[in-house]
């Protein structure tokens, strides 16, 4: 079983290199179990000006997703409502957050923050490993 990783992050007014360098190193430290969703391979941002496509798409993407992994380096309405909504819906949240004075609503609508982008991926690989020996001591592998 692969778990699904959704990310998130600021993506308008931000350069395109700034928003996906954080990408590109998860995906090759997570590419063999974990299926990466990122948002921005599914849907042509700036290109497609339906915003409720974009939106519908981007929830149906976090649904389908064990984990949320949201980098917060710097504030955006989208990336804190893509955490609010994985919040209710039991996904894990983690947030990768690399100031000191995060925000109180990030703080309590998260599972575990981080300051970088490597600890963050460790974690998840641990969490996914605790998630494998549960699965095996209950006979469900």
């Amino acid at each position: 079983m692969k778990f699904k990783i959704y990310l998130a992050s600021p993506i308008f007014n931000i350069e395109e290199e700034e928003s996906n360098k954080w990408k590109k190193i998860v995906k090759l430290k997570l590419k063999n179990n974990f299926i990466i969703i990122d948002p921005i391979e599914h849907f042509d941002y700036k290109k497609n000006k339906d915003e409720q496509y974009l939106i519908h798409c981007d929830k149906l993407n976090i649904q389908r997703s064990d984990i949320i992994l949201a980098n917060c380096w710097q504030p955006s309405f989208g990336t804190a409502m893509e955490i609010l909504y994985a919040w209710e819906r039991k996904k894990l949240v983690f947030i990768i957050f690399p100031h000191d004075n995060i925000h109180p609503w990030i703080k309590y609508h998260s599972t575990k923050i981080f300051k970088n982008v490597d600890d963050a991926i460790i974690s998840i690989k641990e969490h996914y490993l605790e998630f494998l020996q549960k699965q095996l001591s209950s006979g469900e592998i």
